[in-house]
């Protein structure tokens, strides 16, 4: 999923303001830009920075009612740290930047098949203040990143030996 992400700035197209088609697809929040699209046949990533102060709930609150008008329920997913929860952590975003102070809220919702999963992924990115993160964040800009890809699969059963 990251690598995908990743695509999405290097490879992805500029969409304006709107978000092009998967702007249209996810929906996208008012007074967006700078936003990104990215989708292979497995994966639709659309990512967008908006001036929203923390804890952005209008996002959220957003994305959670189009995603239920359209079917989907919330998952109960432990995925890269805990769910539905700002967590911060100090750390390079890239080598050759500073360390920036992210604080990052996850959540999920998966289709009615449970073949597919939307993940929303927002994020405040901040410099550190005395080489630590504040409480919460000290600029508006959020960035918004949506990720629709395949439900993970349950692993497989351990096959069990007869004695």
């Amino acid at each position: 999923m990251i690598l995908a992400l990743g695509a999405a700035w290097f490879l992805g197209s500029p969409t304006g303001e709107k978000g092009g088609v998967l702007g249209n697809y996810f929906g996208i929040l008012p007074r967006a830009y700078k936003s990104f699209q990215f989708e292979d046949p497995q994966t639709k990533t659309l990512s967008y920075l908006v001036k929203m102060p923390y804890p952005a709930e209008p996002a959220y609150l957003f994305y959670d009612e189009r995603l239920k008008k359209k079917g989907w329920k919330r998952m109960d997913w432990a995925w890269q740290g805990k769910m539905e929860t700002w967590v911060p952590s100090l750390g390079k975003i890239a080598t050759d930047q500073p360390a920036q102070c992210v604080f990052k809220y996850y959540a999920a919702w998966a289709n009615e098949k449970k073949d597919r999963m939307t993940v929303l992924n927002l994020g405040f990115y901040n410099p550190p203040v005395d080489n630590r993160c504040p409480d919460y964040p000290i600029y508006d800009e959020l960035t918004v990143t949506l990720q629709e890809l395949p439900y993970p699969q349950s692993p497989a059963p351990k096959p069990r030996h007869r004695k």
